[in-house]
């Protein structure tokens, strides 16, 4: 990482970075997902240097004379040399950056963005009037006070309930899609954001899409998943009350006539003496249809190809 970067890292966790420099660690952080999670690990850093020992009430004037000449003596030394040999000063800073308000689930940064990340716990809490959030462990949000009903889900798993009184949508953004609430409780699933995201609605309706795909609308008891390099919406409806699809001694063409049906998909076959193929499985019935048909086509020794207008095909 850019000694340029731990320098600004450790004035902002001492509380001497100026204005300048907390709009160029905004534009650092947004830059990439490498620099947020670089920033999450010095935090991290800073926050359990501070916890490894009872601290006491600190000098901060000679605390950050100590720390302002430790990084003018070492700031030439390579980057690798010098931030090993930063790591000690930590705890002095560290307590600084908690009367600064850092927690293990809760900071803010500058430009008026809050994040809030669940580190350890999942993390339950109400956003701003009409607004709750759920955390899973591992996710982290944010979203600008000032612009209450835009949030955005950087990673993780995060389950919204919002109040239908409420006169503006909650817009949450993921990646390159948007989940429009319709007055509903929905979770939206991103640990991959880069490859798929998934949306699952328990009460109302949500609209799924990005700026060039018009997406789809979801509805309780469904879900939905962008598959982002297909730039593809893939529409479920999951089976409340039913513990498994089961097929006994199933043809092929009964299978194929009721996962159509069940998921609103295409499915033929290229040939005719597949017909005659039987199979005796089960599936969870909210397992996705890409992977069922995996599972039969394995099953039965036969191939499975996705068409480009996202139809499906068996064949030998």
């Amino acid at each position: 990482m850019d000694e340029k970067i731990d320098i600004l890292l450790s004035r902002y966790f001492s509380g001497e970075a100026s204005g300048q420099e907390l709009r160029s660690l905004d534009k650092w952080l947004s830059e990439s997902a490498e620099n947020e999670a670089y920033f999450e690990k010095m935090t991290t850093i800073f926050q359990h240097a501070a916890l490894t020992k009872p601290m006491p009430k600190p000098d901060t004037e000679k605390a950050l004379s100590t720390f302002k000449n430790y990084i003018e003596k070492e700031k030439n030394l390579p980057e690798k040399t010098w931030i090993q040999k930063l790591i000690p000063y930590f705890s002095i800073a560290a307590s600084i950056a908690l009367i600064a308000g850092i927690s293990l689930f809760f900071f803010k940064k500058s430009d008026n963005q809050t994040y809030i990340t669940a580190n350890e716990t999942v993390l339950q809490q109400t956003l701003f009037n009409g607004v709750n959030v759920s955390l899973k462990t591992g996710s982290k949000i944010k979203y600008n006070p000032e612009n209450k009903r835009k949030i955005t889900l950087i990673k993780g798993e995060a389950t919204f309930e919002v109040n239908d009184s409420q006169d503006e949508n909650l817009l949450v953004r993921v990646g390159k899609t948007f989940v429009e609430d319709i007055g509903t409780v929905f979770t939206v699933i991103a640990h991959n954001p880069e490859e798929s995201i998934t949306v699952e609605v328990s009460e109302g309706e949500i609209l799924f899409y990005t700026k060039n795909n018009s997406g789809i609308h979801i509805r309780q008891s469904e879900k939905g998943i962008y598959h982002v390099q297909k730039d593809y919406f893939e529409h479920i409806t999951l089976l409340s009350g039913i513990k498994a699809i089961e097929f006994d001694a199933t043809p092929l063409p009964e299978i194929i006539h009721i996962l159509s049906k069940q998921y609103g998909v295409k499915i033929r076959t290229n040939a005719d003496s597949l017909n005659e193929l039987q199979i005796s499985v089960s599936f969870d019935p909210n397992e996705t249809i890409e992977d069922i048909l995996s599972i039969i086509s394995e099953t039965l020794s036969i191939r499975i190809i996705k068409e480009q207008d996202d139809s499906f095909v068996f064949s030998y």
